[in-house]
């Protein structure tokens, strides 16, 4: 649990902390880097795009969410890219278009 708290604060990726692990998380760790990976994209989407945390479903997309146009989808990547310590191919770039998929993404990413 110190490695996630680590995290935290210093604000180092989630991935970093991971990497940097002499053992391999537990579930409980697991399932709170989980949370956390999507509480950090969740505040991305709300920053970048200036919604509010109920706006943010799985479903939710530019055509649910009237600022999410083309240039905010360059941005949103790119500021989700540096807070969780990945990175998207550009073919998937026009792919993730729905926070859910963004989300799952992310996951997939960072668990290899």
């Amino acid at each position: 649990m110190d490695r996630i708290a680590t995290a935290i604060f210093d604000g180092r990726s989630l991935r970093d902390v991971n990497d940097a692990a002499t053992s391999p998380l537990s579930t409980r760790e697991n399932q709170t880097v989980t949370d956390l990976l999507e509480r950090r994209i969740r505040d991305v989407f709300i920053s970048v795009l200036g919604v509010t945390d109920a706006d943010l479903t799985a479903d939710a997309s530019p055509e649910t969410i009237p600022s999410w146009d083309s240039l905010t989808h360059i941005s949103l990547m790119l500021a989700v890219e540096g807070e969780c310590g990945t990175q998207f191919e550009p073919d998937d770039l026009m792919e993730l278009r729905s926070y859910g998929a963004v989300v799952d993404r992310v996951r997939a990413s960072l668990n290899g």
